[in-house]
């Protein structure tokens, strides 16, 4: 993959993540949902990504807290990705030191490394607050 493909990758994955929020709202607009989780259904437990509707339709209504004591999770990562977009899109940010990079770098092991926790974490929460 080129430098030049490569990118335009944070500023893909943060238009998704609007688009994501955006197109919730549209679908309960137009009263179309889900309906229940099958995971949920079969086991009696929300499932790791329950609720994330539900979070992305408080984001879009400007209730962060809301959507955070919902689905801590999904919003932290929607977040993320938009602000990634963000910083990847405004070329003044673009230009970082080595020291910066080394940081990104190593924060991306340390993510690889808490990422089953933090999801752990979270569906622990979920299923406490259900």
């Amino acid at each position: 993959m080129t430098v030049a493909a490569r990118s335009g990758t944070p500023i893909l994955f943060g238009a998704l993540a609007v688009a994501a929020v955006a197109g919730s709202a549209i679908l309960d607009a137009l009263g179309l949902t889900f309906g229940e989780c099958p995971f949920a259904a079969i086991i009696g437990l929300p499932c790791p990504t329950c609720f994330t509707t539900r979070a992305f339709l408080a984001l879009g209504r400007g209730d962060v807290a809301g959507a955070f004591a919902v689905q801590p999770l999904a919003v932290s990562t929607v977040i993320l990705l938009v602000l990634w977009g963000i910083a990847s899109a405004a070329p003044a940010l673009r230009t970082v030191s080595d020291r910066a990079r080394a940081l990104v770098r190593q924060g991306r092991r340390i993510l690889l490394v808490a990422l089953p926790a933090l999801v752990a974490l979270n569906w622990l929460y979920l299923v406490l607050h259900d």
